[in-house]
Formats: C-alpha cells, sequence, structure tokens
C-alpha cells in the first residue's frame, strides 16, 4: 500500500510540474501540422488519392506518429514556443509558389509562377532536366550581371529571372 501512494504522490508531482510549465503555453504544435502536411501531400487530388491519404492517415495514427508529434508538441515545442516568444515552423516545403513532390528515385519541382518543371534524379545529384518530347533533357544555368537563365541543351534560353541582391549573395 505505501509502495502505491509513493507512486501516486511521484505522479501528482510529476503532472503538477507539467502542469506548471505549460499553464497558458497553447502552441502551434509545429509538429502535428508537419505530419499533417506530409499526409496531405501523398497522392494527387483525385478520389485514389484521397484514399491512400486516408489509409496513410490511419497507419501514422496506429504506429502512433500523430500521439508521439502531439505529446513532442504538448510538453516539449509548445514550451519552447512560449518561452521564447518565437512561432516554430518544422515544414519542409512552406513555399506556396513550388509543389515539389518525390516519385521514387525521381524528385519533381514545379514553379507555378513560371508554369515549368524542373526532374531531379538520384543517380544523377546536382544535375536538373527538364521533360521534351517524352525525354529528360538536361537543364544549364548561366548568370551574367544580376540575372540567371535556365538552357536546355541547345543552349535555348527556357527561363529567365532577375536577382535580388539577397539571391545574388547565395549564388557569389
Amino acid at each position: 500500500m505505501k509502495h502505491l501512494i509513493k507512486k501516486f504522490i511521484s505522479f501528482m508531482i510529476m503532472m503538477g510540474f507539467c502542469f506548471g510549465v505549460m499553464i497558458q503555453c497553447y502552441g502551434s504544435f509545429p509538429l502535428v501540422r508537419t505530419v499533417y502536411k506530409f499526409n496531405g501531400s501523398i497522392g494527387d487530388q483525385s478520389k485514389a488519392g484521397g484514399v491512400v491519404r486516408s489509409i496513410v492517415m490511419i497507419i501514422l495514427t496506429i504506429i502512433p506518429v500523430y500521439g508521439i508529434s502531439f505529446l513532442a508538441d504538448a510538453f516539449i515545442l509548445n514550451s519552447i514556443e512560449f518561452w521564447t516568444g518565437k512561432k516554430m515552423t518544422l515544414s519542409i516545403n512552406d513555399n506556396p509558389l513550388i509543389e515539389m513532390k518525390e516519385e521514387g528515385d525521381r524528385l519533381s519541382i514545379h514553379s507555378k509562377i513560371y508554369h515549368i518543371t524542373f526532374y531531379a534524379f538520384r543517380d544523377k545529384p546536382g544535375q536538373f532536366f527538364i521533360l521534351q518530347n517524352n525525354q529528360y533533357v538536361p537543364v544549364q544555368s548561366k548568370i551574367e550581371k544580376n540575372k540567371i537563365y535556365i538552357l536546355d541543351q541547345n543552349q535555348n534560353i527556357i527561363l529567365t529571372k532577375e536577382l535580388s541582391e539577397k539571391e545574388l549573395t547565395y549564388i557569389n
């Protein structure tokens, strides 16, 4: 009986400490949101894609990825947000103008601004391709002054963009 009382008192002290640390620190739950965004990025927007996302959600709940993410957010990340005053983001791709999809050994990067898709392959690191006539054509880049030019294998300009000073610092 004394052993049970000691366990109960230890549990209550631990819960009191957690409550004291977490009081008024409802956070943004960045880890749960990241898992949710990952789950939502699977499959296409058809009904079949919805079925795949639902199956993955069930699997992530059973494993329990969502549960562990929630606990990590509730006890650690939300407390960090509260005490630092800074909102945390853990997302891989927060840019709504670029859509990235990994399909096997191929990564497709679609620019919604320029309506062009570039491809990268695991077995060809550092190279990017575009799809022309059902063939992957390598692309190259050339920088002159403050502009970048994306060229196909025949040196035709596919895309040009004026670079900001900040972008130029990353390149130079």
